[in-house]
């Protein structure tokens, strides 16, 4: 029996306590949250103790699995502590909020013998893992470019509104955007330069926007569109065109036909299980559970939730001094 130590109750905290509660041999343990009542809201529908501190849970002898699903502020401080703890540790994307802080967590995750992942949960996307399958398989040759969008209403309303402070979350760019930057490293492998535009240092409250192109060291180029600027209430939208030297994917979310592939004189589509069988949240999070119990390495590397955040740092940047940053550089 493995036993879960939740910190975080608020959306994801959410979201991850119900795929944990499907997963055989697993017992949520403990729910930690500063706001209590949060934490023992959740915690009375899963029977588990409540903690409000993250050092609580961590120090516990009856967790061996930390889940943090937090503000990206904490998020180096909890995994390094649960690393170093002898914890196997999942944590909500971004790795963290900073570059210095990531490395301390990559190094940190290098030293110990517990498991340890970023919850990318893109890859995890029946839609996502389906157009990684048929790149690597060779259906439209060799990928060349791409042309992501991802957006939906400004996340308002959450903890301190941490959303709204950039040093916090980083914008859109970062938290949202990092989900299609970890894809296309997936799929392009290494990023070499970026240059974005962003809303994010206008102040604008409670919108945000921004636009981002990335030259690849394989000499791909992706452009990717972020949004939190649809109104309140909008079902998030997403999408993708993957072209290679022999065909293209596509994807949208609002196609009964989600996914295309595309090549000369003929077009195929992919009709993906709408809802899916099986959540992607739970998908990732046995997969972080079979790491565990098979003794294997988890799909994301530390290493790779590290660049991905050094592509979305690096556009956020750019876009402040409106210059191209270049990406790549010794972890």
């Amino acid at each position: 029996m493995l036993r879960v130590g939740i910190i975080g109750a608020g959306g994801m905290g959410r979201v991850h306590a119900d795929c944990w509660s499907k997963i055989d041999d697993v017992k949520i343990q403990v729910i930690c949250d500063i706001e209590v009542d949060k934490a023992e809201s959740l915690a009375k529908v899963y029977n588990a103790d409540v903690a409000t501190s993250s050092g609580e849970v961590i120090k516990r002898t009856d967790v061996d699995i930390v889940d943090i699903c937090t503000p990206t502020p904490f998020h180096a401080d909890d995994i390094i502590s649960s690393l170093k703890s002898g914890k196997h540790t999942i944590c909500e994307k971004p790795i963290t909020r900073t570059l210095e802080s990531a490395r301390e967590v990559v190094k940190t995750a290098r030293e110990v013998d517990v498991k340890f992942m970023v919850a990318h949960v893109l890859r995890f996307f029946p839609e996502f893992a389906t157009a990684k399958n048929l790149i690597e398989s060779g259906t439209i040759g060799i990928p060349r470019m791409a042309r992501m969008r991802r957006g939906g209403p400004y996340p308002a309303g959450k903890w301190n509104d941490w959303y709204a402070k950039v040093e916090m979350s980083g914008g859109c760019l970062v938290d949202t955007g990092i989900h299609d930057f970890d894809f296309l490293r997936w799929i392009f492998g290494d990023a070499e330069r970026v240059y974005a535009n962003a809303l994010t240092w206008k102040n604008i409250l409670y919108k945000d926007y921004g636009l981002a192109t990335i030259r690849f060291k394989s000499r791909a180029m992706a452009q990717v569109e972020i949004t939190w600027a649809h109104p309140s209430g909008t079902p998030l939208k997403a999408g993708f065109e993957l072209i290679g030297t022999e065909g293209m994917l596509t994807y949208d979310n609002y196609s009964s036909t989600s996914l295309r592939v595309m090549r000369e004189g003929e077009v195929n589509s992919f009709s993906m299980e709408s809802p899916v069988a099986e959540s992607p949240y739970l998908t990732e999070i046995r997969h972080f559970v079979s790491c565990i119990k098979e003794n294997r390495e988890p799909l994301i590397t530390p290493e790779d939730a590290y660049r991905a955040l050094e592509i979305a740092l690096a556009c956020i940047e750019s876009a402040r001094t409106n210059r191209p940053v270049s990406v790549g550089g010794e972890i």
